[in-house]
């Protein structure tokens, strides 16, 4: 399992070029040649791509009168979270920086998936519809296909049906049969809802028996709800999920298992997780192992909108495995930080040493007032506060700046070393 994960991740990261330019506020030609000329809307970008090229698309905010906002097609991988200068998939640093956010305006489904193709990068908020509310992946009728979902935000999406084959308020999964997948990683389900079950993500397919259809890996759950089971995940008639390095909070059903379910023969395998909600009881939800105890908070910084894990602090960190992870996190950050990746779909960045420069005068007469002009840089950009330290004897004044620089004046002509402290900031 593991290591199809690992095989889909490699596939979809090799993807290097940008062929299709989209930018919302572009004037050009409108032909998605470049930036300059790119495509206005994100389906007229697909729709100019042919099969196996990348769309790369710029920050901004993509509506349309369309149902579905967009269409995507086979082949075709779609990629958020541009700045609007970058040429090659990976030159994109983070992109939450520059999110591109399909908004369906509580109108309509934001995305319909295809075979075989790749979104990454986006922010898929507000869609309405009676299933798949934020994306419906349906693939009735198709085989051999698969769908790649990776640092992806839904939020605020919601699933009006109330039929037993309505839900999934993030994300609708139909798969055709055993040949059929999708893999999720990195992604954050935050505050969808549906009126039947899967408030955040929901798979139904074909027959109901041990072979995973669905992959997990480095997801986070969080404020979703389900009028009946599964607030945060349902599998219904339908084979396996795997659920690998994943954090589920404050989840919320009506009828029956908050965060996790599974009925018909799936079930949902859980393992280097944090949940809310205990295995067993008949809902389908298996304890793979090496979870985080049932009740573990992640400690998300300020859910559902900043959905970093707290640093330090979380017990999330250096919980996970290496085994299939990711290569970064949804925000670009490299995996894992440490030896052993954290769980959830962000990777805490170690606090940085700061470095600070003191430049002595180059000459000074006894007795007489001299300053040392000291200079401070953080990498992770913290402020600094410079401050003499209790043991510092060399008498004499610090001056801080309040920009990252500071005058040391003093009498005495020997101070070659200044003792200097930096205050506690937070990654």
């Amino acid at each position: 399992i593991s290591a199809f994960i690992q095989l889909a991740w490699t596939a979809n990261a090799a993807a290097q070029v940008c062929d299709i330019f989209v930018d919302d506020t572009a004037a050009g030609a409108n032909n998605g040649s470049s930036w300059a000329n790119a495509y206005t809307t994100i389906q007229n970008g697909i729709n100019g791509a042919t099969g196996g090229q990348n769309v790369c698309v710029a920050g901004g905010t993509y509506m349309s009168g369309a149902n579905p906002v967009v269409n995507m097609a086979a082949n075709i991988n779609v990629y958020g979270g541009f700045a609007g200068t970058e040429a090659q998939v990976p030159d994109r640093t983070d992109p939450t920086a520059n999110a591109s956010i399909i908004d369906g305006q509580n109108a309509r489904r934001c995305v319909n998936g295809a075979a075989n193709a790749t979104l990454d990068g986006f922010t898929i908020q507000n869609g309405s519809a009676v299933s798949g509310a934020g994306m419906l992946v349906d693939y009735t009728g198709v085989t051999n296909a698969t769908m790649n979902v990776s640092k992806c935000i839904f939020y605020n999406n919601n699933a009006t049906g109330t039929a037993a084959n309505n839900g999934g308020g993030g994300l609708n999964f139909i798969a055709n049969d055993l040949t059929d997948f999708i893999n999720l990683t990195n992604c954050i389900f935050s505050n969808n809802s549906t009126g039947e079950d899967g408030g955040g993500f929901r798979q139904q397919g074909w027959g109901g028996g041990t072979a995973v259809q669905s992959y997990i890996m480095n997801c986070s759950f969080y404020g979703n709800s389900a009028t009946d089971v599964g607030g945060a995940v349902r599998a219904y008639q339908t084979n396996g999920i795997q659920i690998i390095n994943s954090a589920f909070w404050t989840n919320t059903a009506g009828n029956n298992s908050p965060q996790i379910y599974g009925w018909g023969g799936a079930n949902v395998t859980v393992s280097f997780s944090a949940n809310h909600q205990a295995p067993g009881g008949g809902n389908g939800y298996v304890d793979g192992g090496n979870n985080l105890p049932v009740g573990t908070d992640p400690q998300f910084v300020a859910p559902p909108l900043d959905m970093h894990i707290t640093f330090p602090g979380s017990a999330c960190i250096d919980a996970g495995t290496n085994v299939g992870a990711p290569a970064d996190d949804f925000e670009g950050d490299t995996r894992p930080d440490n030896l052993i990746v954290d769980i959830g779909s962000d990777e805490t960045v170690s606090n940085a040493r700061p470095s600070i420069t003191s430049i002595p005068p180059a000459n000074a007469t006894e007795d007489l007032l001299y300053t040392y002009n000291i200079t401070s840089n953080d990498p992770d950009g913290d402020p600094i506060t410079l401050a003499k330290t209790a043991s510092d004897t060399c008498g004499g004044t610090l001056v801080d700046n309040g920009n990252g620089t500071g005058d040391r004046k003093s009498t005495r002509l020997n101070s070659s070393h200044i003792p200097l402290s930096r205050m506690p900031s937070s990654a």
